[in-house]
């Protein structure tokens, strides 16, 4: 008798049944993998707000040469729960004005605030619609924080916006630091 060639019916079942598994093992993560990486673009859409706040003010001229007095401050304001960052300018101790308006893609929004304190301490925004502003001010480009949940009892010393989608385990952080630094990070421990 002669062999036969080729597969049997259970084989190209069992054959069949092993790829459509690794398959859909592998669309589940890329889905996964594809949303990390949104997020963490939409953290990167916030970032830039807090540096275009931080280029308006060092845009600032004096009024004249022996003016050394700068009082105008641009700040980048986030709204927990809210997908729109305003940037804003404040002239002296008057108020806050838009002069920009950016949203964050549908579905993304601001999910956390956090502030720290110079002597340690972490304050957190815990209800929706409470703002943190994110100022800077020439000549020093500095970031100086004001959360409206809190006031500390020290100089914030670093502030963390927390991005997320829908999916909320894929959460990625803006660390501003006092200096004016701006970083998007994966983590804010403190904050979490």
């Amino acid at each position: 008798m002669r062999a036969r060639a080729g597969f049997s019916l259970v084989e190209l079942m069992i054959a069949i049944t092993v790829m459509t598994f690794v398959t859909g093992i592998v669309v589940v993560q890329f889905s996964g993998f594809d949303s990390a990486i949104v997020t963490k673009a939409r953290a990167y859409d916030a970032a830039q707000a807090v540096r275009a706040a931080q280029a308006y003010a060092t845009q600032i001229r004096a009024a004249s040469s022996t003016d050394t007095a700068f009082a105008t401050q641009y700040l980048a304001r986030f709204t927990k729960g809210s997908e729109e960052i305003l940037i804003m300018r404040k002239e002296g101790e008057g108020t806050a004005q838009p002069i920009e308006y950016r949203q964050l893609t549908a579905g993304y929004k601001t999910q956390k605030l956090c502030t720290v304190s110079a002597d340690g301490s972490v304050h957190a925004a815990s209800t929706v619609g409470q703002m943190l502003d994110i100022a800077f001010q020439r000549p020093d480009i500095a970031a100086s924080s004001t959360p409206s949940w809190a006031i500390p009892a020290s100089p914030v010393v670093r502030s963390y916006v927390g991005i997320a989608g829908a999916d909320l385990s894929l959460i990625h952080w803006i660390e501003v630091d006092h200096t004016g630094s701006v970083a998007v990070v994966p983590s804010a421990l403190l904050c979490e």
